[in-house]
């Protein structure tokens, strides 16, 4: 069972147990003439005697319950109906520090005025806020957020802020189609039209950054199997931590 819950946890339709305590995990089902005859997984699993954990080079096959991953690709450029109205986009900054001119350059480059600019600076840094306070009196598209928070990342802090932000974000009088989430760090490697033309052809799609397929090295290298604690301002490792079983583990970075 537990072979059969790493599996499903991470994603695979199916799981395999040999020599007691092996265990694997596969996409694709094993073809109807490989079988053998039950007879051939005669050793007994350490935690169930009753049932069987495969052999000596044999495998006992179990479904996790989950269907086999399909991606789906998204709509090439070319897709797109003529005449569509381009889509307009939300920029979603989060900034903490007080690099102004980098800030300024990334609002430069994807600056549009059908697009949207929510700002949200960190309570930290007062000197970021002044500053952007006089480019908000100066568009009508850019609005920097008053409930300010101090953000730390992997904190419940940083999550309540984009909560707050996307609530407010969709209470607005701005009609938009897509919320993209950047950072100050961040560049764009696409052009403004490039960019508007690829969502354009995606309507009604949602975007999200995945870890991948490497399920348990994201477990990891994330500390999912740790217990945090958010408190002045810093994050405490409190322990460790069991994932619930039957659920599938998937995630990635919230920067896309």
């Amino acid at each position: 069972q537990n072979c059969i819950n790493l599996c499903l946890q991470s994603g695979f339709p199916y799981a395999g147990v040999q020599y007691v305590n092996e265990c694997f995990c596969g996409t694709e089902e094993p073809v109807s003439t490989a079988r053998l005859p039950d007879s051939s997984c005669n050793m007994k699993c350490p935690g169930d005697p009753r049932e069987a954990c495969g052999g000596y080079y044999t495998v006992n096959i179990y479904q996790t319950g989950i269907a086999k991953f399909s991606p789906q690709p998204p709509n090439e450029v070319s897709s797109a109906v003529g005449g569509n109205r381009p889509v307009r986009i939300a920029f979603l900054l989060t900034l903490n520090g007080r690099a102004v001119r980098q800030v300024y350059r990334l609002l430069r480059a994807l600056f549009h005025k059908d697009h949207y600019f929510y700002i949200h600076v960190d309570s930290r840094q007062d000197y970021m806020f002044r500053e952007l306070l006089a480019l908000e009196m100066r568009l009508s598209n850019l609005r920097l957020s008053r409930r300010r928070h101090s953000t730390i990342w992997g904190g419940a802090s940083l999550l309540t802020m984009l909560l707050e932000s996307m609530s407010e974000l969709v209470q607005a009088d701005w009609h938009w189609d897509f919320i993209i989430n950047l950072s100050e760090s961040d560049f764009p490697v696409k052009t403004n039209t490039q960019l508007v033309e690829f969502l354009t052809a995606n309507r009604n799609h949602n975007f999200v950054k995945s870890h991948g397929r490497e399920v348990q090295r994201f477990i990891q290298k994330q500390g999912l199997d740790k217990t945090f604690v958010e408190c002045e301002a810093h994050m405490w490792r409190a322990g460790e931590r069991r994932l619930p079983w039957g659920v599938v583990i998937d995630g990635g970075s919230d920067w896309v």
